[in-house]
Parts: C-alpha cells; sequence; structure tokens
C-alpha cells in the first residue's frame, strides 16, 4: 500500500542558519501522531483506481519564516519564529538590526524598538545585534491548514501563532479527525475548510482545554 501522507522539512532540520526552531523533532512526533490515527489506511479505502498526488495528505515543516519547505500550499504547515526582545543591555546604535531587517520592522534611537505589526520573527536581529540588546525573547511555531495547488490553489489558512510543539500536536490530531470525519470523498483539507470554516477547527481545539490546550492562548481570531 502506497504511503498516503508525506512530512517534509527544509534544510533547518539539519543545519540552516535562519533556524528559528526545532523542526526535526517535531516532524518525526508529528508522523507518528499520523501513523497512530492510521490516516493512511482511512485514505487508502477512498482511493478508487491509482494513488495521484492530490489524493496524499501533505504536511510540511519549515524553520523559519523563509518558509522553503512552502509550508502556504500543504495540508498542515508549520512554520518556527523566533520573537526579538529588547534587552537591559546598552545599545551602541550601530544600526546592524535595522540594516539586516528585510521588513523594516527595526528601528534605532536610543534603543531598537521592534514594530510588531511588521516583524515576521525571523531572529535575524536578535543574531546579529553585537551588544545583546536585542536577543531572542521566544520560540514559537505558526500553524496552517488547507493550503493547495491543483486546479483552485489557495493558500494555508492560520490555525495558530505562537504555539509550542504540544499546541501543535494538538492541532495536527484535531485537524485530521475533523478531516476524517466531515471530508466527502476524495475532499481536499483545503476544500473542506471551505465549506466548514476555519471556525469549526478552531472550536474543537477549544475544546480541548482539558488536555492543555488552554496554556495556548495562540487560535488565531
Amino acid at each position: 500500500m502506497k504511503k498516503m501522507f508525506t512530512i517534509e522539512t527544509c534544510r533547518a532540520a539539519a543545519s540552516c542558519t535562519n533556524a528559528c526552531g526545532d523542526i526535526k523533532n517535531l516532524a518525526s512526533t508529528l508522523e507518528e501522531i499520523l501513523e497512530a490515527q492510521k490516516l493512511g489506511e482511512i485514505l487508502s479505502r477512498k482511493i478508487k483506481g491509482p494513488v495521484l498526488s492530490h489524493h496524499i495528505f501533505k504536511v510540511s515543516l519549515s524553520g523559519c519564516p523563509n518558509s522553503c519547505s512552502q509550508p502556504q500550499i500543504k495540508d498542515f504547515g508549520v512554520q518556527a519564529r523566533a520573537y526579538p526582545l529588547v534587552t537591559r543591555e546598552e545599545c551602541s546604535q550601530c544600526g546592524t538590526c535595522e540594516a539586516v531587517c528585510q521588513e523594516r520592522a527595526v528601528r534605532v534611537g536610543d534603543r531598537p524598538e521592534i514594530k510588531e505589526e511588521l516583524c515576521l520573527a525571523c531572529g535575524a536581529c536578535a543574531r546579529v545585534c553585537p551588544t545583546g540588546t536585542l536577543s531572542i525573547g521566544e520560540r514559537a511555531y505558526t500553524v496552517l491548514i488547507g493550503g493547495k495547488l491543483g486546479r483552485h490553489p489557495q493558500l494555508a489558512k492560520v490555525l495558530l501563532e505562537k504555539a509550542d510543539a504540544p499546541a501543535v500536536e494538538r492541532a495536527l490530531k484535531t485537524t485530521v479527525e475533523l478531516f476524517v470525519e466531515l471530508a466527502h470523498g476524495q475532499e481536499k483539507l483545503g476544500a473542506l475548510l471551505n465549506r466548514i470554516g476555519l471556525e469549526t477547527v478552531q472550536r474543537r481545539l477549544q475544546a480541548r482545554e482539558g488536555d492543555g490546550y488552554g496554556n495556548n492562548s495562540g487560535i488565531s481570531a
């Protein structure tokens, strides 16, 4: 039987200077979850004829917002992020952080200022800061679901922001549960979300509060 799901990672799983967080171990855990949920067996029973690329449930993990593994067009995507923090260390006003930021989210006056609405949490400004005035304050994940190509391509929708690894795992379990329960025939997850709404997944996730979900506030409104 052909495997009915794939898990792809970018080179941050091995070594990459842009890596914002661990995706190698997380990818292994997500694979174990899909195996335990018997997703491959369930999808195989729905396929009549040869297994094609669009029949396969695709998971992608990216080690930074550059998203080399293209999580935006996968059924379930994860982006690692590193959120900058302005510390109490004295700033030399060298401007290196401002120069390296492609989003123009950093401005240096007496001290660096981060425009959160522009920041992609790539961690670049903290990596180049020579004085430690900027450092990484939090490492977390963004979870995207429902991306696809094909005849009607669409980008994935943000399900979680600033999620820890257990929250990502719960998100995958919940997403697959709903996909198995509600998808019609060979319907893709993206098409299912268009039909039932992202809010359906959010509500199911919120119902998992007793499983520890309440400790994470990353649901995107």
